[in-house]
Parts: structure tokens; C-alpha cells; sequence
């Protein structure tokens, strides 16, 4: 399998890229949301990764207390799904399946998100919203 990305930005000199990697240890734009409704939902927003997955994994423990209640998960505002948030994804899925629960993934179609669940083969549901 290729995988082909066309670079839309030119390259950064390391300087900068030292001061922005920086500013994201110091700050992480990311941020869980509890939904109010029927059924337990989360809103996840700005990037997933590895500095902010091991939150994410966190608040979604906090949330399902410790997989006992299901999920509703709501990626339609993260802006990158690295590895360390796939990983988070899965773990969860596990934990509420040990508890006959189920992990419900929703994003908008053609999403960065969306483009990695296909990817790593973890289904999801689109929403227009």
C-alpha cells in the first residue's frame, strides 16, 4: 500500500518548530466536553495525540466509570488523530466491551478523524453537524 500527501505548507525552520512544540507542552489545545441527553456523550475537540491521549483516556474512564456505562464519542472537532489517541480509542472500546457496552464513534464525513478510523479499521458514524 502508498500512502501520497501532497505538502500544502512549506517547511518550518527547526527554530520555529522548537518554540511551537514548546508552546503545545506548555498549553495542549484540546478539550472533552460532557454532553447533556439521554445517553452518555463526550465532545472531543482539537488534537489528539500523544501529549493529550493519556487526558483523553482520563476523562473517558471518569466518564463511562471505568467502562460501565456506554459511550457516545463525538470527534467531529478533533483536528488530528495521532497514534496515541487510535490507541486511547481502542483501549476504551475494550474496556466497555469487558462490560457488555459498546464504543460509538461519530464524525463528520471526510474529516481528519474520519480518515483515520478508516485507516485503523474502527468503525464510525457520520453526523452532518
Amino acid at each position: 500500500m502508498t500512502l501520497r500527501h501532497r505538502v500544502h505548507q512549506p517547511a518550518l525552520p527547526a527554530v520555529a518548530v522548537a518554540a511551537t512544540a514548546q508552546d503545545t507542552h506548555r498549553q495542549p489545545p484540546f478539550g472533552t466536553e460532557l454532553l447533556d441527553g439521554e445517553a452518555l456523550t463526550v465532545r472531543v475537540t482539537d488534537p489528539v495525540d500523544v501529549i493529550t491521549a493519556d487526558q483523553l483516556s482520563r476523562d473517558l474512564s471518569a466518564a463511562t466509570h471505568g467502562g460501565v456505562v456506554p459511550l457516545t464519542l463525538d470527534l467531529c472537532g478533533v483536528t488530528l488523530l495521532a497514534g496515541a489517541g487510535v490507541r486511547t480509542l481502542y483501549d476504551t472500546s475494550r474496556q466497555l466491551a469487558a462490560h457488555q457496552h459498546r464504543l460509538t464513534l461519530v464524525t463528520a464525513p471526510a474529516s481528519p478523524a474520519a480518515l483515520i478510523l478508516d485507516l485503523v479499521d474502527l468503525p464510525y458514524v457520520t453526523s452532518n453537524a
